[in-house]
């Protein structure tokens, strides 16, 4: 019986159009080893427009879910989506994934899959090393990442934020966040990872954060065996889809899968 991995995918304003061309390109560069089901968290975005899917049912599953209309905006309402939807994980691999992502390999699913060995139970994107709201580092985030399910259902992970800077105070902490005593990070969503996993011995497996230029000159990059692997655009819910660096995002994206063998 073929694995389905679950994509959660939390979707706020804007977020119907670059949900759309994340399904188009996860479909153009999977495996094909593993079917595929999105859950879509829908978050403070009444006008979240579901016909547009309807032209992937024969190839994947979608599921909607609402989330409550107050849900607050920001970190904390990516994180209660987030929590909503690893709740309906129950596949043996889920993933949570930013809407305005899109891979640059093919076999993405297979290569993050074969990451998963032994203790190392999460693989997928980390956090710049520099940056005005420093995060944690050499562990994956929530941007684009693979989650041994049960596991971090186990291990009751919540991604939930905790708003402000935060003063690393001692050894232990520096080692959850790989970042020197007395460093100044924001935990922001899905915080909780690396130290959930350090305490109860599992590891993680990073994509690398490619510093510029990137391959694509437009969005962040994260890079697997020295070549792209995924390509972020950032700050979709502050960006309409059809504005000029968007469509020149997806132009970039597109040209680039065309090309790749």
């Amino acid at each position: 019986m073929r694995e389905t991995i679950e994509l959660l995918v939390a979707c706020g304003r804007y977020s119907d159009i670059y949900a759309d061309f994340l399904i188009e390109n996860c479909l153009q560069t999977r495996s094909g080893n593993h079917d595929l089901k999105f859950f879509l968290g829908i978050n403070n975005y009444p006008q979240f427009d579901m016909s547009r899917f309807e032209k992937y049912k024969q190839h994947v599953e979608i599921e909607p879910v609402i989330i409550p209309s107050d849900t607050c905006n920001g970190s904390e309402g990516h994180a209660i989506v987030l929590n909503t939807l690893f709740s309906k994980a129950t596949q043996e691999h889920c993933m949570t994934v930013d809407c305005d992502i899109a891979f640059l390999t093919r076999n993405w699913d297979q290569k993050l899959l074969d990451m998963l060995k032994g203790n190392v139970v999460i693989a997928g994107t980390s956090y710049n090393i520099t940056g005005n709201f420093a995060k944690y580092l050499d562990f994956p985030s929530v941007l684009g990442t693979m989650y041994c399910t049960k596991i971090w259902q186990d291990l009751k992970i919540d991604f939930a934020t905790i708003g402000g800077p935060y003063t690393i105070p001692n050894n232990e902490e520096a080692n959850w966040y790989k970042r020197p005593i007395g460093s100044v990070i924001w935990r922001d969503t899905g915080y909780q990872i690396p130290i959930l996993a350090k305490k109860n011995g599992y590891d993680g497996a990073i994509l690398t954060y490619k510093q510029l230029p990137t391959q694509l000159g437009v969005g962040q990059e994260h890079w697997h065996e020295n070549a792209p692997f995924l390509t972020h655009l950032k700050g979709s819910s502050e960006r309409p889809a059809g504005d000029n660096t968007a469509n020149q995002w997806m132009g970039r994206v597109r040209s680039f899968v065309s090309n790749l063998k």
